[in-house]
């Protein structure tokens, strides 16, 4: 696991591609979830062939085991573009994301989470016009309409969460059963 960029990741004369990995967290996605346009996520963004997120705790880390995420199902990859910057403009941006924010000590399930700093992240990759899908991070807006009714420990917690600390390997860990959103 690393914070920064690592190897070529697929690295052209034009750019390099940034992709979204997207990871179920629930079993009734595709069967419930998905058809309402609500399921519950787990996103993460590949540059430089290292996938960055963000979690409780944690904060914004980085994986160079790309498509995985412990007790999370991969599901799909949408390519958003290309980023033309190098690995050192891209920990610039890394940085600015932890000014805007992204630290393990301000996360919030519902309304600043993996998919949150997924969104934020791409755009400031690749600006504003990033085809950043809707879906990902509805049914986590939707559920920001009931947040005071949550227990205010289940909003930091994250689903997934930086594997450095585990004794499993690369990768992404997640802590408990893996059955919220993120």
């Amino acid at each position: 696991m690393s914070f920064f960029a690592g190897g070529g990741g697929g690295r052209t004369r034009q750019g390099t591609p940034v992709r979204l990995h997207v990871y179920d967290l629930s079993p009734m996605n595709s069967s419930i979830l998905m058809p309402l346009g609500l399921p519950i996520l787990h996103t993460g963004v590949e540059v430089f062939g290292t996938e960055y997120t963000f979690a409780g705790g944690a904060g914004v880390f980085g994986s160079d085991t790309v498509k995985q995420a412990e007790g999370a199902v991969y599901s799909h990859s949408i390519e958003l573009g290309v980023y033309s910057g190098s690995g050192h403009e891209l920990r610039d941006v890394l940085d600015e994301m932890k000014g805007r924010g992204y630290t393990g000590d301000k996360y919030n399930i519902l309304t600043r989470n993996c998919n949150c700093f997924s969104e934020d992240f791409s755009k400031s990759l690749l600006g504003s016009s990033c085809p950043f899908p809707g879906y990902v991070n509805r049914a986590a807006y939707w559920g920001s309409c009931f947040e005071c009714l949550l227990p205010k420990e289940l909003l930091g917690e994250a689903p997934v969460k930086d594997g450095s600390s585990s004794s499993g390997g690369g990768g992404f860990q997640v802590q408990g059963g893996g059955n919220r959103g993120s």
